[in-house]
């Protein structure tokens, strides 16, 4: 009956939460509670983190429709960022790294709590093709290691036993209770040298939260950049469209008044020319605007076969909204990018990180005193709870490590001294690269306001070119080529105008992103309209919530 109750209570914990569905649940509870907490801490939070891939996504809509009926979507920004985050691999590696780190911490959590272990063993003895005897045994025990360094281990532990010679059944061994306590009292005492793992873990986690939020701002910008340069190409095919539609007019007007002798065979010729050449650049933005098109699928995760288009009210949108203002004090950016780049407080951290370490290195050189004690007891046999403490051996006793030979600890104290300044280093050329960052992008920024401006000029006087040489020609008193180059300069300044609206567009995104007040949620990309008002000096940091 013993060795049932033994049997099944070993079965049990075998059995017991060895469900791969089961523990991959729980890692998952844990570690998207602990991500969860950083972003909440950053204030970044805005949808729920997971790293599961959803079983239907646009690309495998596009896959099934492929081999029925061929479906077409039109994407605005908004669902092309969310389309790209679905689909991006590099997207993808980025959340499983945050959840690694997390995992990560998620151990070094256990190994500061109390650590169950259940064991069980069983044999049979014999000589020759006799079996003399079995036992079976199990042992339950607990580990705990406390922040001051202590070790505590207890045990419990219990046996049964039967010969197979006689007819005896099961008997119950002497069951045992175990504890023992080791304490540093030199080297690798304290809560700041025993935790440094746990607390590693944690900033761990930080960073590399930091990190993917980071990414999601620059991912962001990439595939603002390369959605609306996918609209430009569109637009450049329709002001290109239009100017051959515009020159093939005039080769027929040309060809009219030639044919009633009015207009002399040159200037047919320089019609037909212009056509030609104008047909020929509709034609490659036709190319230029399939093959950046398909780049863009391909960015997107989906297949280049997919019928996809591009939601055009974006670009009228923008041409619309004109040059939204964003004139921002240098300085002012500078301290705003310092208070709210992530890439920028990880490196600072590190400095933190490094000199922690150099404290531990310290401490390892150190010579190394321990205090041990153990307890033990045994029951009497055949009353496995019946424990008897009145003889019951104990012990106490220290370790000592002399700091005889310290070759390696020396080295590595040596290393984490480099290090240290090695992260000072790297945090002051984060500092440098922010700056850079900022200037370049106000001066990007104002370049493409400057240039739009003009274009728009340009615009207006191209058109009024245009509509001018064709009404003197109509009067005969200007000549074919007059119009020609009107009409190419016409729709130069129109492509001109829509790059220059895209690469406005594109550097104040950037300069949200170099300030690190990038906004994405559920609407899409924009700035913080809060951290836009402190660059302008319109309210003081402190102010802010």
């Amino acid at each position: 009956m013993r060795l049932r109750t033994l049997s099944a209570l070993l079965l049990g914990f075998a059995l017991g939460g060895c469900s791969a569905a089961s523990y991959r649940s729980s890692a998952d509870d844990e570690a998207y509670e602990i991500v969860a907490e950083r972003r909440r801490e950053l204030g970044t939070a805005s949808r729920p983190f997971t790293i599961d891939v959803d079983a239907q996504t646009l690309r495998t809509e596009f896959e099934a429709a492929a081999a029925s009926q061929p479906v077409s979507r039109t994407l605005d920004l908004r669902q092309a960022l969310l389309v790209a985050a679905e689909n991006s691999r590099d997207y993808q590696r980025r959340k499983e790294l945050v959840y690694l780190a997390a995992l990560d911490l998620a151990l070094e959590k256990f190994r500061f709590g109390f650590i169950p272990t259940v064991t069980g063993a069983g044999n049979v003895n014999g000589t020759a093709e006799t079996a003399s005897d079995a036992d079976a045994s199990i042992t339950g025990g607990v580990t705990r290691l406390l922040g001051s360094g202590a070790r505590i281990v207890s045990s419990i532990g219990v046996g049964l036993f039967r010969s197979l010679l006689t007819s005896e059944g099961w008997r119950t061994l002497p069951s045992s209770l175990a504890l023992s306590v080791t304490q540093p009292l030199m080297r690798g005492f304290g809560s700041s040298i025993v935790r440094e793992p746990l607390t590693q873990a944690e900033r761990n986690v930080l960073y590399e939260v930091r990190n993917f939020e980071r990414f999601r701002q620059e991912f962001a910008v990439d595939v603002a950049t390369r959605y609306y340069r996918v609209l430009q190409d569109a637009n450049v095919i329709d002001n290109e469209k239009t100017n051959y539609e515009n020159l093939k007019l005039v080769r027929e007007r040309n060809e009219g008044l030639q044919a009633a002798g009015r207009l002399s065979d040159v200037e047919v010729g320089q019609a037909r020319q212009n056509e030609l050449s104008a047909r020929n650049r509709w034609i490659v933005a036709q190319q230029s605007y399939a093959s950046r098109l398909d780049e863009f699928k391909i960015f997107l995760g989906l297949p280049t076969s997919a019928q996809m288009n591009l939601a055009d009210e974006e670009l009228r949108k923008l041409a619309s909204d004109g040059m939204l203002a964003v004139e921002v004090k240098e300085e002012l950016s500078y301290g705003i990018a310092l208070e709210r780049r992530f890439d920028y407080h990880t490196a600072r951290d590190r400095v933190v990180d490094a000199t922690r370490k150099l404290r531990i290195a310290e401490d390892a050189l150190r010579a190394g005193l321990g205090v041990t004690g153990s307890y033990n007891i045994s029951s009497n046999e055949g009353q496995p709870s019946n424990f008897q403490g009145s003889d019951a051996p104990w012990s106490v006793g220290f370790d000592l490590d002399l700091p005889v030979y310290r070759l390696p600890e020396r080295n590595a104290y040596r290393a984490s001294l480099i290090t240290l300044e090695v992260e000072k280093r790297a945090e002051s050329l984060s500092r440098d690269n922010i700056r850079l960052d900022i200037r370049n992008s106000l001066r990007t920024l104002g370049q493409a306001r400057e240039s739009y401006e003009i274009q728009k000029t340009a615009v207006s006087l191209a058109e009024r070119r245009v509509e001018g040489a064709t009404l003197t020609l109509q009067a005969g008193r200007s000549s074919t080529r007059d119009l020609l180059e009107a009409q190419e300069a016409l729709v130069q300044a129109r492509n001109a105008l829509t790059r220059n609206l895209v690469d406005y567009t594109l550097a104040r995104l950037t300069l949200f992103s170099d300030l690190g007040a990038l906004v994405l949620d559920d609407d899409g990309i924009r700035g913080d309209a809060e951290a836009l008002r402190q660059a302008r000096g319109e309210v003081a940091a402190a102010d802010t919530p």
